[in-house]
């Protein structure tokens, strides 16, 4: 039984087929069309197929790693609307009137700092989890593909913003 072809480790894949990107809007879609949680279901699989691809997981791999990749799929997100609100709220604190005392500014400062260390240690522990799963160069090349992933998110997004006008 031969393998399909790899897909070498330095080139991502496109997102998978179907709705386009920038096909126009209606209210409270992206400019495809797509509501947010479908972009996001998009990506993640397309995160997931193509992780599959170019770690060259085995049998025995790749249940665990799935299980673990949805786990800081779901905690990168979790995290972004967390940091999302503590940015709010130092925001308010900013355009707070009367203004606060530096010294409650200072405060809310250190909470978004502390908050961001505590993200930060829980990303670290679900990376962990995953390199747990896979050998040292698999590890590396999940390094090389997240950051190709977004890379290419960021490029997706801009042509969908612009072709969304």
């Amino acid at each position: 039984q031969a393998a399909p072809p790899q897909t070498p480790p330095t080139q991502t894949q496109e997102p998978p087929a179907g709705r386009r990107l920038g096909e126009g809007r209606r209210g409270g879609e992206m400019p495809g069309g797509l509501r947010l949680d479908e972009v996001q279901q998009i990506v993640d699989g397309w995160e997931i197929a193509t992780a599959e691809k170019m770690l060259e997981l085995t049998d025995q791999q790749y249940v665990p790693f799935l299980q673990q990749l949805r786990r800081l799929q779901n905690g990168r997100r979790q995290q972004l609307m967390q940091r999302q609100r503590m940015l709010n709220m130092l925001r308010q604190t900013l355009n707070q009137q009367p203004a606060l005392e530096d010294a409650a500014v200072d405060t809310r400062v250190k909470q978004f700092d502390d908050q961001e260390r505590r993200l930060q240690q829980e990303l670290q522990s679900l990376h962990a989890a995953i390199d747990g799963v896979l050998t040292p160069r698999q590890r590396a090349r999940f390094r090389v593909l997240q950051e190709q992933m977004e890379r290419r998110k960021l490029e997706v997004l801009s042509r969908a913003m612009r072709a969304g006008g």
